[in-house]
């Protein structure tokens, strides 16, 4: 992920992180941030988080390298999705809020289909404005969402959001393999502490 940040007095910060992320056949999702830890604690300088999603069980499993805890966190039963198009949607203004004066306006519109890494994506955007003075803005505030995404693989492989309060920022997937990931990516690795959301613990 890139971000830019402009500061008030024209100063603009560009801040770069990477990620990453592998799915199996099964539908498990891993994904691994580095993280550079806070200076005050030298225990968590260059750190990495990993996340385990597992569809089957319906678990959300989290760990740390700065720490010997895995927190494993149990969901219920998705609800169901909605697949058919709503006519007349595209290019559509919707407001959300108690009345129109107040609402958050969306606007959707399709846009001009990218080939990412070999793969055919199908674009989008999303402009979401909060009218002046709905949070003490003065002027209308304005964010846009770009989104290219690949119905084969079920990723969005680029996101452009452009926020007047947090600032540019662009994900963007990059060295993208096609095979199955090894399986020991998604298990916990020995010697952690496993704790569910009930805060029952057992060791590995």
């Amino acid at each position: 992920m890139t971000s830019y940040q402009k500061l008030a007095d024209g100063t603009t910060i560009e801040k770069q992180s990477t990620a990453s992320l592998a799915r199996d056949s099964q539908g498990r999702t891993w994904s691994k941030v580095k993280r550079p830890g806070d200076p005050l604690r030298p225990e968590t300088m260059r750190y990495e988080t990993i996340s385990v999603f597992d569809p089957n069980t319906r678990t959300s499993t989290n760990w740390c390298t700065c720490s010997k805890v895995a927190t494993v966190k149990h969901f219920g039963e998705p609800l169901p999705r909605r697949t058919e198009r709503v006519p007349g949607a595209e290019g559509m203004d919707v407001y959300l809020g108690p009345d129109r004066e107040h609402r958050l306006k969306y606007h959707t519109e399709e846009l001009p289909p990218q080939i990412i890494m070999g793969v055919t994506t199908r674009g989008s955007k999303v402009v979401r404005i909060v009218p002046a003075g709905v949070d003490g803005n003065d002027k209308d505030l304005t964010t846009t969402i770009q989104s290219w995404y690949s119905p084969e693989l079920r990723l969005a492989l680029i996101t452009i959001i452009d926020d007047p309060v947090s600032g540019l920022r662009k994900f963007e997937f990059s060295n993208m393999k096609r095979t199955e990931p090894d399986p020991a990516l998604f298990q916990v690795p020995a010697g952690y502490t496993l704790r569910d959301e009930e805060n029952r613990t057992a060791a590995r």
